[in-house]
């Protein structure tokens, strides 16, 4: 029998300065977690602006975005941020 994944969904979302964001989920668990350890080469360096950095938002999927594709998968970002915290 196989197992259900279930799917995370972000419904809040901030940025925080020094690259941190906080995000609420769907189950109202909230946390902050500091983005720049990804931001390395390709798309993800256009989010070392701050004023860019600030522009994200939570698209269709539930997961968080910037304007030019950079992008978390909600589930993903829980299992970061559940590591992060242990």
């Amino acid at each position: 029998m196989q197992s259900m994944v279930t799917m995370e969904s972000i419904i809040d979302v901030k940025p925080l300065g020094n690259y941190n964001i906080w995000v609420r989920f769907a189950d109202n668990f909230n946390a902050t977690i500091n983005i720049r350890p990804y931001i390395t080469t390709g798309i993800s360096t256009k989010l070392l602006d701050v004023d860019y950095f600030n522009r994200v938002k939570i698209d269709e999927f539930g997961g968080i975005t910037w304007e030019n594709g950079f992008d978390f998968c909600p589930n993903y970002l829980r299992e970061l941020i559940d590591k992060a915290n242990n």
